[in-house]
Protein backbone atom coordinates (compact mmCIF):
# COMPACT_ATOMS: atom_id res chain seq x y z
CA UNK A 1 0.00 0.00 0.00
CA UNK A 2 1.19 2.94 -1.48
CA UNK A 3 2.11 5.85 1.34
CA UNK A 4 0.91 3.79 4.19
CA UNK A 5 2.89 5.51 7.15
CA UNK A 6 1.18 8.80 6.29
CA UNK A 7 -2.04 7.15 6.37
CA UNK A 8 -1.25 5.86 9.51
CA UNK A 9 -0.54 9.32 10.69
CA UNK A 10 -3.45 10.52 9.33
CA UNK A 11 -5.79 8.24 10.57
CA UNK A 12 -4.19 6.89 13.73
CA UNK A 13 -3.30 3.07 13.41
CA UNK A 14 -7.16 1.96 13.91
CA UNK A 15 -7.81 3.42 10.78
CA UNK A 16 -4.91 2.29 8.89
CA UNK A 17 -5.24 -1.32 10.51
CA UNK A 18 -9.17 -0.83 9.37
CA UNK A 19 -7.96 0.01 5.70
CA UNK A 20 -5.40 -3.11 5.90
CA UNK A 21 -8.19 -5.35 6.31
CA UNK A 22 -10.49 -3.81 3.55
CA UNK A 23 -7.61 -4.25 1.56
CA UNK A 24 -7.17 -8.28 2.94
CA UNK A 25 -10.96 -8.52 2.13
CA UNK A 26 -10.67 -7.07 -1.57
CA UNK A 27 -7.73 -9.53 -2.43
CA UNK A 28 -9.32 -12.52 -0.96
CA UNK A 29 -12.52 -12.07 -2.83
CA UNK A 30 -10.01 -11.26 -6.06
CA UNK A 31 -7.81 -14.45 -5.58
CA UNK A 32 -8.61 -17.94 -7.30
CA UNK A 33 -9.11 -20.61 -5.08
CA UNK A 34 -5.47 -22.36 -5.14
CA UNK A 35 -3.61 -19.29 -5.11
CA UNK A 36 -1.87 -18.31 -1.90
CA UNK A 37 -2.43 -14.54 0.09
CA UNK A 38 -0.46 -13.30 2.68
CA UNK A 39 0.47 -10.34 4.68
CA UNK A 40 4.00 -10.01 4.20
CA UNK A 41 5.36 -7.09 6.75
CA UNK A 42 3.65 -3.92 7.79
CA UNK A 43 1.47 -3.12 4.34
CA UNK A 44 2.77 -5.42 2.04
CA UNK A 45 1.07 -8.64 0.66
CA UNK A 46 2.73 -11.59 -1.42
CA UNK A 47 -0.33 -13.45 -3.34
CA UNK A 48 1.36 -16.95 -5.30
CA UNK A 49 -0.54 -17.95 -8.46
CA UNK A 50 0.25 -21.47 -9.10
CA UNK A 51 0.27 -22.12 -12.73
CA UNK A 52 0.28 -18.51 -14.23
CA UNK A 53 2.58 -17.06 -16.90
CA UNK A 54 4.07 -13.42 -16.67
CA UNK A 55 1.31 -11.93 -18.71
CA UNK A 56 -1.58 -13.78 -16.82
CA UNK A 57 0.07 -12.59 -13.84
CA UNK A 58 0.56 -9.13 -14.95
CA UNK A 59 -3.10 -8.82 -15.86
CA UNK A 60 -3.87 -10.46 -12.76
CA UNK A 61 -1.62 -7.14 -10.80
CA UNK A 62 -3.04 -4.90 -12.64
CA UNK A 63 -7.06 -5.84 -12.10
CA UNK A 64 -5.67 -5.36 -8.15
CA UNK A 65 -4.05 -2.19 -8.43
CA UNK A 66 -7.17 -0.75 -10.27
CA UNK A 67 -9.37 -2.41 -7.46
CA UNK A 68 -7.99 -0.80 -4.45
CA UNK A 69 -7.62 2.95 -6.36
CA UNK A 70 -11.01 2.69 -7.28
CA UNK A 71 -12.06 1.65 -3.80
CA UNK A 72 -13.04 3.73 -0.67
CA UNK A 73 -11.93 2.09 2.20
CA UNK A 74 -14.17 2.97 5.38
CA UNK A 75 -12.09 4.14 8.80
CA UNK A 76 -14.07 5.73 12.29
CA UNK A 77 -13.94 8.98 10.35
CA UNK A 78 -13.44 9.35 6.94
CA UNK A 79 -13.29 7.46 3.92
CA UNK A 80 -9.31 6.12 3.38
CA UNK A 81 -8.58 6.21 -0.43
CA UNK A 82 -5.26 4.55 -1.04
CA UNK A 83 -2.90 3.12 -4.21
CA UNK A 84 -0.99 0.18 -4.46
CA UNK A 85 2.51 -0.56 -6.05
CA UNK A 86 2.93 -4.32 -7.38
CA UNK A 87 6.10 -5.99 -8.45
CA UNK A 88 5.71 -9.47 -10.42
CA UNK A 89 7.95 -12.26 -10.62
CA UNK A 90 7.87 -15.86 -12.20
CA UNK A 91 8.94 -18.71 -10.52
CA UNK A 92 11.42 -21.25 -12.42
CA UNK A 93 13.01 -24.33 -11.84
CA UNK A 94 15.92 -22.92 -10.54
CA UNK A 95 14.62 -20.50 -8.37
CA UNK A 96 14.07 -21.05 -4.47
CA UNK A 97 11.15 -19.19 -3.27
CA UNK A 98 12.97 -16.89 -1.05
CA UNK A 99 14.64 -15.54 -4.63
CA UNK A 100 11.48 -15.38 -6.40
CA UNK A 101 10.26 -12.83 -3.28
CA UNK A 102 13.35 -10.75 -3.60
CA UNK A 103 12.72 -10.59 -7.29
CA UNK A 104 9.10 -9.37 -6.65
CA UNK A 105 10.45 -7.33 -3.35
CA UNK A 106 12.76 -5.46 -6.53
CA UNK A 107 10.22 -4.84 -8.79
CA UNK A 108 7.79 -3.44 -6.27
CA UNK A 109 10.92 -0.86 -5.59
CA UNK A 110 10.83 0.02 -8.99
CA UNK A 111 6.91 0.82 -9.25
CA UNK A 112 7.60 2.67 -5.99
CA UNK A 113 10.44 4.47 -7.56
CA UNK A 114 8.98 4.66 -10.76
CA UNK A 115 5.78 6.82 -8.99
CA UNK A 116 3.84 3.99 -7.53
CA UNK A 117 0.30 3.24 -7.96
CA UNK A 118 1.67 0.62 -11.21
CA UNK A 119 2.49 -2.77 -11.91
CA UNK A 120 6.22 -3.40 -12.59
CA UNK A 121 7.73 -7.28 -13.19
Amino acid sequence: IDHFKQINDRYGHEGGDRLLTSVSHLLTATCRTGDVLARWGGEEFVILLPETDLEQARLFAERVRQIIDETGHVSAQDTIRCTASIGVAVYCDDVSLDALIARADAHLYEAKAGGRNQVCG
